[in-house]
């Protein structure tokens, strides 16, 4: 059933019907529980290096991102 179906069918419903569902639909998402998010890698290694902790408030593809210019920065340095 598409959306456009879905709102066909509802607005056929008599306005009782209608409320009954809306209210339905109203107590679901106030019972419904908000999941966990499964911890991330760096949770799961144990957080972050020392060297890592900054002010900032990056993800953590974006401090690995950093951290991975940063080595490719000093390697060419190195090299030169």
């Amino acid at each position: 059933m598409t959306l456009l179906e879905l709102r066909e069918a509802t607005l056929a419903l008599p306005w009782r019907d209608r409320w009954l569902l809306l209210w339905t639909v109203i107590r679901s998402l106030f019972s419904f529980k908000q999941q966990e998010m499964p911890p991330t890698i760096l949770e799961r290694m144990g957080g972050l290096p020392e060297h890592w902790l900054h002010d900032g408030d990056l993800a953590d593809r974006d401090l690995r991102r950093v951290a991975l210019a940063d080595r490719l920065h000093q390697s060419t340095t190195d090299q030169s």
